[in-house]
């Protein structure tokens, strides 16, 4: 049950998302760590039962799909639908708030167009490869070194 109002639009985006972990959850899918384990390695602290119910929340959402990719033992991975990739530019601005006003270092990864390998800074949405608007489902968090492997020579 809420206790925010119930006719502010921020406070249902709160309500469902505004929770300790699921935002870092959707960082690390955007980052491309699908798995369970590389996801509880990602978040350090966060307990096995905990995470587990997170991506059950966030797949009744309809935010993740869950894939199962080894049926003994049971093994999951999980991807962001269109819905969880419209979260994007949250996480980007909440990281590029975190660095330009509390003094927090750059991440070792950059949200990056999808479509051209361009990197899109998250003060314009706009990028810089083809110089195109990047709608959110077309965002991706990678490390430098993983875009530049993907590149077309």
């Amino acid at each position: 049950m809420s206790t925010y109002p119930t006719d502010c639009p921020v406070a249902a985006t709160l309500d469902a998302f505004g929770d300790r972990w699921t935002l870092l959850i959707v960082r690390d899918l955007l980052r491309g760590i699908t798995r369970y384990a590389d996801l509880q390695r990602s978040l350090g602290p966060i307990a096995p039962n905990l995470l587990s119910a997170r991506l059950k929340r966030m797949e009744e959402q309809g935010v993740v799909t869950r894939e199962v990719y080894s049926e003994r033992p049971l093994r999951a991975g999980y991807r962001l639908t269109e819905r969880g990739h419209a979260l994007a530019p949250i996480v980007i601005t909440l990281g590029r708030f975190g660095i330009d006003q509390l003094g927090r270092p750059e991440p070792d990864y950059l949200a990056y167009h999808v479509g051209c390998g361009g990197r899109v800074p998250p003060t314009a949405w706009r990028c810089q490869g083809c110089g195109e608007d990047v709608p959110a489902g077309e965002l991706e968090l990678l490390d430098p070194h993983t875009v530049a492997a993907r590149a077309p020579a």
